[in-house]
């Protein structure tokens, strides 16, 4: 159990380091590059998914940390982090690609943004698409299995 207390450290070390690196982003977005920035609908979905992921972010930071304080509760993590039935759902449901797929097609969906507004909505639509189809195969196998 020593080793999964270092692994939800560097966990919760990571998630603190997302945090302030998108303060650091969402400031200095909204102080120095305002006057700049030739496409809002961009910069809206920019600033609205950053927020949204530091809120997941301190959150799991949250979790983390109330989990570490009670052996019992690392255990139940640990345990519903293993479970083999789930681990195999996520797997059959391409759930891992399909997050970093996504996360790529996200990234590319900012930059084209300041290009071309129809690739920037093109690209977030599939983003959409690709994880409600994991969602919906995810729930599938859920009642199946």
């Amino acid at each position: 159990m020593e080793e999964y207390k270092k692994i939800l450290n560097r966990r919760r070390l990571a998630l603190v380091t997302f945090v302030l690196f998108s303060s650091i982003v969402l400031l200095f977005n909204q102080l120095y590059l305002e006057e700049t920035i030739t496409n809002p609908t961009v910069h809206g979905f920019q600033f609205g998914l950053l927020v949204g992921l530091e809120g997941i972010a301190i959150f799991m930071v949250i979790k983390i940390t109330r989990t570490l304080m009670d052996e019992r509760k690392i255990q139940l993590m640990y345990n519903a982090e293993h479970d083999e039935r789930k681990v195999y759902i996520k797997a059959k449901a391409g759930q891992p690609m399909v997050l970093i797929l996504s996360s790529i097609l996200l990234f590319a969906a900012i930059i084209a943004g300041y290009y071309n507004t129809t690739v920037f909505f093109t690209l977030v639509g599939v983003v959409y698409f690709q994880l409600t189809v994991t969602v919906v195969i995810k729930m599938i196998y859920l009642k199946k299995m």
